[in-house]
């Protein structure tokens, strides 16, 4: 028999029971959600809106790299993959709600089902980085959608795409600040209207202008050889998983208002009937008027040829007008959950959403959150490829890969029944195609001339530093000396710190470490890889077009075989392992800029040597933008990023020994520096190109001999080997 406990302990267990329930819920409700209070009905237009997005209207790409029968094949088979998917999610999502474990966030699901390590690594960064790709991509869209009215409005070309861009991304700065879900349900629903009818203008426009006389000839065959057939099929399959993908289906399901079961489902339906409706339409209806002769980015821009429009100027005007309001809609949306990753932290859920504690943070993060999305809009504008690389790395994995693996996970199914096998062969075939539509959707953005161009702009002008740059160097010793200080100071306090995320974690607080130092410097370290491995393979480009100028090797397989090495060299295991290596490297460096510097001398005193022109190019605001440009080119030559953890590396006691390294660094960086900027610019001036090297050859005619430009790039390949750190980057301190 039951002991029975006095009313005030039964209320106090209660209080408690209700007390942990409680973080859940107000977390829930102060951010994103805003209570569960949604019907079927709201759910299925946040549904339609973060699916039926203006992506589609790059479906006739899709099938112009496939053909008709298998682009209209994949375009059925993902519909139904999809569907089954995301009515599998939100069972999974009922199951454990009436468990009691109401998920409200798809790494919360990964977390319960598959274990911390899951939601925390693996689930929430690949969202994350799908729904903020998404917000840029929305917000390029939106720009173009905005340069599309501008040149049908006036005969003026002298606004760019990224001033657009930044238009658009003013207009999201204000709609960017709506609190939850629960306040878009009435712009979701207008969503739902302009999306079938800009699809309905996208549609009727293609046949109007496929039975006009200004039709271009129709042919259906797929361009290229058998390789870019292949890869170009990959693309398609990606970018139609890109505009038939979610992302967000457990933070949808999480405004609905209990009980939950049913819900869902209708809501599916409601978008699904849009899905169908508009996927279909825009994508034959595109491909048949315009065959294999489709624009990289959306069917529009085929809607204008030679800056001549194939269709009365009001019906562009009114499309593109609906496409961008629904496009603003589309970011808000997918702004919900990545805001609330970064608020859930700095805003205090128990007092009202509206308070002034809550409002500060979430109008700084947010705002900061759309500045940041916005510049990297304006500088990479490549839609088409932005399509195909999130589907590989975001909507396979959350929308055909882990629906199938929570469903079996949770439920169980028996090893005899068709859905364990049917869900098991999704996840297999869905695995295979990212990991190669991941390599075919990096191909198509090396072999774009747009993207290289802008990569190489940026990532190679390490070289083009203009001449006034020792203010740039005094600050930069300055700030790594005072991270020297700071470090040893919190040393002798017995707080060891061996990485920058734990200077900002004992320093600002835990939150500082975690969610913002961590992740600034995670991207800068990787992104530096890319870019190294980027400019790694212009060396070997280099000298392949010297050797053999008629050869036939393409950029992306250069950048693989460099790839190779590098698979080899990150192998090794700490700095420690990497001292011999960077002593190489140091000596690399003073070689080729030595060889740079002589050659830029060379080509100054020669019979060649280009005018001397140091007029600044182009109109005041292009003064100013390029003053800004030039100044975070310095910066980032500058840049570290580092410096805790290479002082982690030093043998104690450490005091004294990292100045001494600062100042034999520094003594290589000014000669170098200093050498290269100075005579390239002199030799140059505003011819300058995105390296110095580059410069070396006009007309593919060399301007030194082909001697002294084989060395100095085999010199400068070498580059990126210092990146090559391991998992393990101290293994003890003994430098």
């Amino acid at each position: 028999m039951g002991t029975i406990l006095p009313n005030s302990m039964h209320t106090s267990a209660a209080a408690k029971d209700e007390e942990a329930n409680l973080p859940k819920q107000l977390d829930a409700g102060a951010l994103f959600v805003l209570k569960s209070r949604g019907s079927w009905l709201h759910c299925g237009y946040h549904l339609t809106t973060s699916i039926v997005a203006p992506a589609l209207l790059s479906l006739p790409l899709a099938l112009s790299l496939m053909g008709w029968f298998p682009g209209v094949l994949c375009l059925t088979l993902l519909a139904l993959v999809t569907f089954y998917s995301y009515n599998l999610l939100s069972l999974v999502l009922e199951h454990h709600a009436q468990l009691g474990q109401r998920q409200l966030r798809f790494r919360d699901m990964a977390t319960d089902i598959l274990g911390p390590g899951w939601g925390r690594y693996f689930v929430g960064p690949i969202q994350f980085g799908v729904c903020y790709g998404a917000v840029i991509a929305c917000i390029l869209l939106g720009g173009q959608s905005l340069k599309s009215i501008y040149l049908l409005s006036t005969s003026s070309r002298t606004m760019q795409l990224y001033q657009f861009v930044v238009i658009f991304g003013i207009l999201m700065l204000i709609l960017g600040q709506i609190p939850s879900f629960h306040n878009l349900r009435h712009i979701n629903l207008v969503s739902l209207i302009l999306s079938l009818a800009y699809s309905a203008c996208a549609t009727a426009g293609s046949i109007y202008i496929g039975n006009s006389k200004n039709a271009p000839a129709k042919d259906y065959s797929i361009k290229g050889g058998a390789q870019n057939r292949v890869f170009g099929s990959f693309n398609a399959i990606l970018i139609i998983a890109t505009t038939y993908g979610n992302g967000i289906i457990p933070e949808i399901q999480a405004t609905i208002a209990p009980p939950v079961k049913g819900k869902m489902l209708k809501g599916l339906c409601v978008c699904y009937t849009v899905v169908v409706s508009t996927f279909f339409s825009v994508a034959i209806s595109g491909y048949w008027a315009f065959g294999n002769n489709q624009a990289p980015g959306i069917v529009l821009q085929n809607f204008i040829v030679n800056d001549e429009p194939l269709l009365p100027t009001w019906v562009l005007l009114m499309t593109n007008a609906f496409t961008i309001l629904q496009v603003a809609a589309v970011s808000v949306v997918y702004l919900q959950p990545t805001n609330e990753a970064f608020e859930k932290k700095f805003v205090d859920a128990k007092i009202e959403q509206f308070a002034i504690r809550n409002v500060v943070p979430r109008l700084f993060f947010r705002s900061l959150s759309v500045v940041v999305a916005t510049t990297v809009a304006a500088m990479f504008p490549f839609f088409g490829d932005l399509n195909a690389i999130l589907g590989a790395f975001g909507f396979i994995p959350l929308d055909f890969v882990l629906p199938m693996v929570f469903y079996n996970v949770t439920f169980k199914p028996s090893k005899q029944t068709l859905i364990f096998w049917g869900n098991t062969l999704i996840v297999v075939i869905f695995t295979l195609l990212a990991l190669v539509g991941t390599i075919s959707s990096i191909r198509q953005m090396i072999l774009d001339a747009n993207t290289y161009s802008l990569f190489a702009n940026v990532v190679m002008a390490a070289l083009r530093i203009p001449p006034d740059n020792d203010n740039c160097s005094s600050n930069t010793f300055e700030s790594s000396l005072c991270f020297v200080f700071d470090g040893l100071h919190h040393a002798q306090l017995g707080q060891g710190q061996l990485r920058f995320r734990d200077m900002a974690r004992d320093i600002l607080g835990p939150e500082w470490g975690k969610y913002f130092v961590g992740q600034i410097q995670f991207g800068l370290c990787y992104g530096a890889v890319v870019a190294l491995t980027l400019l790694g393979e212009q060396s070997p480009k280099f000298i392949y077009l010297l050797s053999r100028p008629k050869g036939r090797m393409q950029l992306y397989q250069l950048v693989m075989i460099f790839g190779i090495l590098m698979l080899i060299l990150v192998q090794i295991p700490s700095f420690h392992s990497l001292r011999h290596i960077n002593l190489v490297s140091l000596i690399l460096c003073l070689a080729y800029s030595a060889c740079a510097t002589a050659g830029v001398i060379y080509i100054g005193y020669s019979k060649n040597a280009p005018k001397k022109n140091y007029s600044i190019k182009g109109s005041a605001q292009n003064h100013v933008f390029g003053s800004f440009n030039a100044i975070a080119i310095i910066a980032t030559t500058y840049g570290n990023g580092i410096v805790p953890e290479t002082q982690a590396t030093i043998a104690p006691p450490v005091k004294g020994k990292m100045f001494k390294g600062l100042c034999l660094s520094y003594a290589v960086v000014i000669s170098t520096f200093f050498s290269v900027a100075i005579s390239g610019y002199w030799a140059f001036g505003n011819q300058s190109q995105g390296t110095v090297l580059a410069n070396f050859m006009v007309n593919e005619k060399p301007l030194l001999p082909t001697g002294v430009l084989f060395m100095t790039k085999d010199e400068e390949a070498n580059l990126p080997i210092q990146l090559g750190a391991g998992a393990l980057f101290v293994l003890k301190s003994r430098g």
